[in-house]
């Protein structure tokens, strides 16, 4: 991890941390309406993490509920 952070901060400011990439990662995943095993598998989530690191939007919210509904209708 420190080999990151050096390099990581050594490219921009301090303003920003390791779960800033998290953040917009999945916030990038869901906007694209990735479903959300699709979305932990990349993330290397094990649970429903993921969505605290997905900021508030409403585009986002809307793809995730319809990736959501998506699968939800191929399990059926």
């Amino acid at each position: 991890r420190s080999w990151f952070d050096v390099r990581f901060f050594a490219l921009l400011n301090h303003d920003y941390g390791g779960h800033s990439l998290r953040s917009g990662g999945a916030t990038f995943l869901a906007s694209l309406g990735l479903p959300e095993d699709v979305i932990m598998a990349m993330g290397r989530w094990s649970s429903q993490a993921w969505r605290i690191y997905v900021r508030e939007n409403p585009a986002v919210r809307a793809e995730i509920i319809l990736a959501l509904m998506a699968a939800q209708n191929r399990r059926l």
